[in-house]
């Protein structure tokens, strides 16, 4: 029993030799460059290998499972090129994008526009890229870069996801996108609409309400309903957060003066507000037909004693 154990692990170490054996084989006919298998080598002194260096192949798992040659020991990459009849260098990238896999048959169309969001319609802070049958959104690894490259406030940038998306024809001319959308691993493009409403130092009323002055559309709103919003047009504002947050931001203004909750608001016309005075003279302005009497008598009185003092002098 041991004898025929020892000999089916004799002939198990036999098959496995020769299958790395015959896995990597050293080409010397040009022709052949294209069909390499992982692992297959180039001797550097063959006449063709324009590289002049021993190089071996490292064949992609990932669609369109493209091959690139490593020089032995010099962390140098090479494609073949049939057109050229040659190796050609290429970028750390480019193996990485080879490694990563790419679509090459998948084309990919402008979907949605960068465009800031206003107080009634949304908006995108990105350009958007779709598959043709709408299965799959995507934006530009490129866009959200340097989107995040401008904001001084980190919590501002946009998470960039792990995963990339390679597209094009070869892995010379591919471009990356992230997956767009809301879940996660997906960069959120979406700009929602709504005001962002801020204290403009006002009031309205007889209740002297506070009036929000929109960063956006420039339109005045009181929170209500008070004694002084019976006849004034209104509509529901739902608060967001992060939206706000960042536009406060981005623009430099004090959160404390941001309405920052869920509201009915209150449309005030222009010239209907009250700028509160900043006088601190409580003195009354009204005139006073008391105060000015007494005044009057005090005058008269000193007045008559001036006359007496003129008639003893008279004396």
């Amino acid at each position: 029993m041991k004898k025929i154990i020892a000999t089916v692990l004799a002939m198990v170490m036999a098959l496995a030799l020769c299958t790395t054996a015959f896995a990597a084989n050293a080409i010397t006919d040009k022709a052949n460059v294209p069909t390499a298998a992982n692992g297959d080598t180039v001797a550097a002194d063959v006449a063709w290998n324009n590289t002049g260096k021993a190089l071996t192949a490292t064949k992609s798992t990932n669609a369109p499972m493209d091959t690139y040659w490593t020089a032995d020991g010099e962390g140098l990459y090479y494609v073949w090129n049939a057109d050229m009849a040659k190796f050609v260098q290429i970028t750390n990238n480019e193996k990485a994008v080879i490694d990563a896999g790419y679509d090459k048959t998948t084309k990919l169309v402008l979907d949605k526009n960068a465009v800031a969001a206003t107080c009634t319609d949304a908006g995108s802070l990105f350009n958007v890229y779709s598959k043709v049958d709408g299965s799959a959104s995507y934006v530009l690894v490129s866009d959200v870069v340097a989107y995040n490259a401008k904001q001084t406030n980190d919590a501002n940038k946009i998470a960039e996801p792990d995963t990339k998306y390679f597209f094009g024809t070869k892995s010379s001319n591919v471009v990356a996108y992230y997956a767009a959308g809301t879940a996660a691993g997906q960069v959120d493009y979406a700009l929602k609409a709504g005001h962002v409403l801020v204290k403009d130092g006002t009031t309205y009323g007889t209740a002297k309400s506070d009036v929000y002055k929109c960063a956006i559309c420039g339109s005045r709103f009181v929170v209500g309903p008070t004694v002084d919003t019976g006849d004034l047009k209104s509509e529901f504002y739902t608060y967001d957060a992060a939206t706000v947050a960042s536009y406060a931001n981005e623009h430099g203004i004090l959160l404390k003066n941001i309405l920052r909750s869920n509201a009915t608001l209150y449309l005030v016309e222009a010239g209907k507000t009250t700028t509160p005075s900043t006088d601190k003279n409580t003195s009354p302005k009204t005139f006073d037909a008391g105060i000015a009497m007494y005044v009057g008598m005090a005058l008269t009185s000193v007045a008559g004693s001036a006359v007496v003092i003129g008639k003893k002098k008279e004396f």
